[in-house]
């Protein structure tokens, strides 16, 4: 029983924060969006940095390579963040497997999401001390070296500053919120009522 709930909360918790994580990580629209109200990025060619977009996108999808000027340190830095993905991917998978073996199991769903919406609200603190966070939590912890340090030099510099990150953080967390709410509120809505002859 342990181990089953331990798997469904786990299964939960990934797989709510997954989906809205993959909307805006391979979301070249996303990207280009922060893009136009980031005074970094209007240092750099429009063209130049929707091809730039398009190209870091596809990479991260499988679908194509970094070619037009990224940096040597940028590449290596991105082909490790693409490792990361491809794992989330398959732990989604996985997740959603979990999730449909146990979907009668309304109730644990029910449970954990309240869990999930706690979790969700307390990761906010990370908010107003982002760059901290960002600096010295989050590459230390997934990343051995330092190729992730931007430079002026580098096409992430521009298109993909902090404020992005910060920004996509926001969006995430919120919507893994909203995600879990949903949940919590179909059952509230949804849930059968007790015959009244029944204790």
């Amino acid at each position: 029983m342990l181990i089953k709930n331990v798997l469904v909360f786990f299964s939960l918790f990934y797989l709510t924060f997954y989906l809205p994580f993959v909307f805006v990580a391979y979301n070249p629209y996303w990207i280009n969006y922060n893009c136009d109200n980031n005074q970094r990025c209007s240092k750099v060619k429009t063209e130049f940095r929707l091809n730039a977009v398009d190209e870091l996108t596809s990479y991260l999808s499988h679908r194509g390579e970094l070619e037009t000027g990224w940096q040597k340190n940028e590449k290596i830095h991105m082909s490790e963040v693409r490792y990361i993905f491809d794992i989330m991917f398959f732990t989604a998978l996985a997740s959603l497997a979990v999730l449909l073996l146990i979907r009668k199991d309304r109730m644990a769903l029910y449970k954990f999401a309240i869990i999930n919406i706690v979790i969700a609200l307390a990761l906010f603190i990370v908010v107003p001390n982002f760059k901290t966070f960002w600096r010295d939590v989050f590459h230390p912890l997934l990343f051995n070296n330092e190729f992730w340090k931007m430079s002026r030099q580098d096409i992430s510099y521009y298109i993909t500053p902090r404020s992005f990150f910060k920004l996509t953080t926001i969006v995430v967390l919120s919507s893994w919120m909203i995600l879990n709410v949903l949940i919590l509120s179909s059952g509230l809505i949804f849930r059968k009522k007790k015959p009244l002859y029944l204790d």
